[in-house]
């Protein structure tokens, strides 16, 4: 009978803590090991055969919040990092299925048998240690000898930032300024009538300048979702209205060029979530499936019921994902595509479904049946939220908003004319001011005339007077009507400088129209009941 420790990577052999005990107080008392550890910037620990740490420096300790060196002494770096696979284990850090694609442990095991430095890269997924969930180290590993003990140093450096501008360089910057190239040719086609297509290029453009609105307002997500600031905006969502959106988006998309997707027919029409970032899940989703698949190929979408109070997405393509890929998918940094760095979208999906839509995200790949990632939502997020209507009873959106006078700051040309045409086909009366001061003097003026707007729409970011100061000086005349702060930031503390000002609502760029007119019904709603009650007509 082999009672040995099972494992699937590296030898889970380990020494009792009781008789690692004599060499970690050796080194610890050793000032010229101590110097040397402690004389690196980043964390380093000395391990044993066994992997082991006998020692460690002080930013290591720092790190975990601790002074005490016992704390560490007889774990493994990533039990000791709170490695979501070091438990997957009963023998811990490096002994499970996943660890086979550990750049660690990886380095420390060459490390330990040719007798020579060792460097690699390893994508840490973590939830245990006050940390970001995911890191990317650069590990090196060097035999150190001392009194005839043979060891390891190893260090980990944060390379994140790096990682980070890699993916601005190869992935953001290059398919941008593509798209803007491709937006330019266009644009170019459009001066010469002879060789604009008026049947051809439109779609074209739109596709294009729709594609390239995506591609910033996803990095600009993701960026706030890592740093723990993205603002979550729930709203009432129809499946068919975002299957259309994603159908339009990725069916003209390069990625699918011979390649074919297919919305099946719904099974929830209506729940709540964030219609920005859940298009951001599902259309990386899609896009990975899409290129993943060999021409010819089928990408199907499906939703469903997962159970009373849950709806689930499927994004299913036909290629299975490689084992030793599977443990890896949703790792940041980690990429089966050409280029340092590009692959962010199962990171994305699973960050944004789990950390802000409450989510979950996972995936089944098997030869005969392809590869299938299901997000699984609820659907409803707030205890208030009720179904505004059937798909069979669904209200007009164009007469939404009929009868209500809307006040638009806004400076930019072009998204005046867009949210306005938004708007008036919700039916609403549409003022536009260019700037806050003429914001601040147009709803006061109306307020006066016993004629306040039902909201206002205030872009933060305006000449002569910004959102936040025309929204403050608006409060400070007693203005109670709504005011709605439209700006292109994602974070929750650029949200809170918003409420703060005084706003009531916040909509963040590139506009979702069927949440504009949702938010701007919601508080228009308010207002008239805040009227009634201040003249005593409330029914």
């Amino acid at each position: 009978m082999n009672d040995a420790p099972k494992t699937f990577h590296a030898p889970a052999e380990r020494i009792s803590n009781e008789k690692l005990l004599p060499l970690a107080q050796s080194l610890q008392g050793n000032r010229v090991v101590q110097a040397l550890l402690d004389g690196y910037p980043d964390i380093a620990a000395l391990l044993n055969k066994e992997r082991q740490i006998v020692a460690c420096n002080r930013a290591l300790l720092e790190l975990l919040g601790t002074a005490h060196y016992a704390s560490v002494v007889g774990q493994r770096m990533g039990e000791l990092l709170g490695c979501v696979h070091a438990v997957e284990s009963t023998e811990g850090c490096g002994t499970a299925e996943a660890c086979k694609a550990c750049g660690a442990v990886n380095a420390v095991l060459e490390c330990q048998r040719t007798g020579t430095r060792t460097k690699a890269e390893c994508r840490l997924s973590t939830g245990s240690v006050p940390n970001p969930d995911a890191w990317d180290l650069e590990v090196v590993a060097t035999p150190f000898d001392i009194d005839g003990e043979q060891l390891t140093i190893v260090t980990a450096r944060n390379i994140a930032a790096i990682k980070r501008h890699q993916v601005l360089e190869r992935l953001f910057f290059h398919d941008t300024l593509n798209l803007a190239e491709g937006i330019h040719r266009l644009a170019e086609l459009l001066e010469n009538e002879g060789t604009f297509d008026p049947q051809v290029h439109p779609p074209r453009l739109h596709s294009m300048s729709h594609q390239l609105i995506e591609q910033i307002g996803a990095q600009r997500d993701l960026s706030a979702a890592e740093r723990g600031e993205l603002t979550v905006s729930w709203s009432t969502v129809f499946t068919s209205d975002l299957f259309d959106d994603l159908r339009a988006t990725y069916e003209t998309h390069p990625v699918a060029r011979e390649r074919s997707i297919e919305f099946a027919p719904v099974q929830v029409a209506v729940f709540q979530s964030d219609r920005i970032l859940l298009s951001r899940v599902l259309g990386n989703l899609i896009k990975n499936a899409l290129e993943a698949s060999y021409p010819g190929g089928l990408v199907t979408v499906i939703c469903k019921r997962a159970n009373n109070d849950q709806v689930r997405f499927s994004v299913h393509n036909e290629t299975v994902i490689p084992h030793d890929v599977q443990m890896q998918v949703f790792k940041r940094s980690f990429s089966t595509k050409e280029g340092v760095g590009r692959g962010l979208g199962t990171f994305s999906a699973r960050l944004l479904s789990t950390q802000y839509l409450r989510g979950r995200v996972d995936f089944r790949s098997a030869h005969g049946r392809g590869t299938t990632f299901h997000v699984t939502l609820p659907i409803r997020q707030t205890a208030e939220w009720q179904p505004p209507y059937s798909p069979s009873t669904r209200s007009n959106q164009n007469v939404m908003l009929a009868g209500k006078r809307v006040l638009l700051a806004e400076d930019g040309p072009d998204n005046q004319k867009l949210i306005t045409y938004m708007l008036k086909k919700a039916g609403a009366e549409v003022t536009v001011v260019e700037n806050g001061q003429l914001a601040l003097d147009t709803a006061l003026a109306a307020f006066s005339d016993g004629r306040a707007f039902d909201a206002i729409l205030m872009d933060m970011q305006m000449p002569v007077l910004d959102g936040y100061a025309a929204t403050s000086k608006l409060r400070e005349q007693k203005y109670t009507g709504p005011i709605i702060a439209v700006t292109a930031h994602a974070m929750s503390s650029d949200r809170e400088k918003c409420l703060s000002a005084g706003c009531d609502g916040y909509v963040r760029k590139p506009i979702n129209r069927e949440k504009l007119i949702e938010i701007i019904k919601r508080f228009a709603k308010k207002q008239v009941l805040v009227t009634q009650a201040a003249s005593g007509n409330t029914p």
